[in-house]
């Protein structure tokens, strides 16, 4: 009986935007604390000391797992938003969370990982899903995805640009745990231009820039992993006829940049260029598709000198793309 399954979870929520990180950590523990946590997950400021905050969280929780980045919202050029709490965005601070089970109907493992170069990074991340794993005397060819599912937060600068890695590594656990699914953030600590700086990633084993945290949860309690994006297609759609490395070169025949600033009724010059890209004009204009009611991006970058249109996602050619357009998050999910 759901119900009854349902008086064993207990969830607390804080926030602190006191400036010291010692006080900001003891103001937002003391929130959230309840008998019984199974997890703590938190979201905070790049500017607060990284290394104390670790270590006050590893104190106070001790045994209890506990993961966590950092949010670019204080940066004046980054389009991500600060932490969302029940008052609102926050740009700076720490928020946090505690979810509490009694009887063992909650259980969970984190772990941090990190490599050098991708054959690295896929060793490291099969280890430590695989130490996850072994906590639970589970098969990993034979995990029941209705009472386990995995989280994972990552150093943003490991989801996009030349040293990519958070998309073969959550393929390859695609391939030897084909039943877990794993849903997650990015970490970052502001913008540069198109891309993110690198963020902090907090496990209860380490933390670390350049890294990916993932946690393993067992969850006796159903539960609904759903995907939301503020996004959905329009009637504009761009046909790829021409790719290269991380380039579409051409739509439908024609210079990709070219169509894709027609498409958005402004001059192909306004799309910017690599040394000064309008990551503005192009977050808000992605190009996509829908699979399933659920909304794929893929953001352009910058227009390239050939008329090509930069980016950074895979995109197969002959593939369909769309002109997507924002909608309302909250009402959508």
């Amino acid at each position: 009986d759901i119900k009854l399954f349902m008086k064993n979870i207990s969830v607390k929520a804080g926030f602190s935007d006191n400036l010291d990180v010692a006080q900001a950590a003891k103001d937002v523990l003391g929130k959230i604390w309840q008998k019984n946590i199974k997890l703590v997950l938190f979201f905070c400021s790049p500017k607060y000391d990284q290394e104390k905050i670790h270590k006050l969280l590893k104190e106070a929780l001790k045994e209890i797992p506990f993961m966590g980045c950092t949010v670019p919202g204080e940066s004046p050029d980054s389009p991500m938003a600060g932490g969302i709490i029940m008052d609102g965005v926050k740009n700076k601070g720490i928020a946090a969370m505690s979810i509490a089970s009694g009887a063992d109907k909650i259980q969970v493992v984190t772990k941090l990982i990190q490599g050098v170069d991708r054959s690295s990074w896929i060793g490291a991340a099969g280890k430590a899903l695989e130490e996850a794993v072994s906590t639970f005397r589970l098969d990993l060819k034979n995990i029941d995805p209705k009472k386990y599912c995995g989280l994972t937060l990552f150093d943003n600068s490991l989801a996009i640009g030349p040293g990519a890695v958070v998309g073969d590594v959550i393929e390859h656990y695609s391939v030897i745990a084909p039943d877990l699914l794993f849903t997650g953030i990015g970490a970052a600590s502001g913008m540069h231009g198109a891309f993110p700086t690198p963020g902090t990633v907090h496990a209860s084993d380490g933390f670390s820039k350049n890294a990916i945290a993932i946690a393993l949860l067992k969850c006796e309690v159903p539960f609904v992993v759903e995907m939301a994006a503020n996004f959905e297609q329009t009637g504009k759609v761009l046909h790829i006829t021409k790719m290269g490395e991380g380039v579409i070169k051409e739509f439908d025949g024609r210079p990709a940049a070219d169509v894709y600033a027609e498409a958005l009724g402004v001059p192909v010059e306004d799309l910017g260029t690599q040394s000064a890209p309008n990551s503005q004009l192009l977050l808000l204009n992605p190009l996509g598709y829908m699979i399933k009611g659920r909304a794929f991006l893929r953001t352009g970058l910058w227009a390239e000198k050939g008329k090509g249109l930069a980016t950074l996602f895979p995109v197969e050619p002959a593939r369909e793309l769309y002109l997507m357009k924002n909608v309302e998050i909250v009402e959508h999910t």
